[in-house]
């Protein structure tokens, strides 16, 4: 079970977003308008979706908050020309972080909650332009496919992006962890990859999935 806190200060906003996210394994623990009213206790939340502006208040809070309540997987939900270079590049530097646009489906969305849980980065291909611009590293040439993946290997790195462990990808794969294993082994090499995280970010930047 996810233990999520919503946080937008439009109520309007909150209602619709709740409706968005209610699943049977997502539990809301709260809905408020403001960060200063989340609950800052270790360990008592798993993600946090957040609709704000990047602004400097907004980002020294969600800092603090980061700092008080440990590892918290935090969605900004923001329309795309709220999106800047310095405020992407500081909100990643917080964490695990999901960038998505206001638009975002609820299947979307709800994808996204269960990837940042599982404590995995989640950019919408709208703002892997900007994810790539700082992260330089991935924008070498030798981050270019070695190989091209196979269709299993592109159905793994789907499940990958989707924040699922290896026995979930088996089990809705219908194969083997030892299989999994292999294919993201091998789909690690062909990305010159070396973490899921970063599988993931060059498989969306190469258009191998979508979000």
């Amino acid at each position: 079970m996810i233990r999520l806190v919503i946080c937008a200060d439009n109520p309007i906003t909150r209602v619709g977003l709740e409706s968005m996210v209610a699943s049977l394994d997502i539990h809301i623990v709260d809905s408020v308008a403001q960060l200063a009213r989340v609950k800052r206790q270790p360990g008592s939340l798993d993600a946090l979706l957040l609709v704000a502006e990047l602004s400097d208040e907004l980002l020294q809070s969600l800092a603090e908050l980061m700092e008080a309540a440990g590892q918290l997987g935090t969605i900004l939900l923001v329309d795309d020309d709220q999106v800047e270079r310095r405020g992407l590049s500081q909100a990643l530097s917080l964490g695990t972080v999901g960038l998505l646009p206001a638009s975002i489906s609820a299947v979307g969305l709800r994808g996204a909650i269960a990837t940042v849980a599982q404590g995995l980065s989640v950019i919408h291909p709208d703002f892997t332009e900007i994810l790539f611009t700082h992260s330089p590293t991935l924008l070498d040439d030798e981050a270019d496919l070695i190989e091209p993946l196979t269709p299993r290997e592109i159905e793994v790195l789907d499940q990958l992006a989707q924040g699922l462990s290896n026995k979930a990808i088996a089990k809705r794969l219908n194969i083997s962890e030892h299989t999994v294993k292999f294919h993201i082994s091998a789909l690690f090499s062909k990305l010159n990859a070396t973490s899921r995280t970063e599988a993931v970010a060059l498989g969306l930047r190469q258009g191998l999935i979508m979000l």
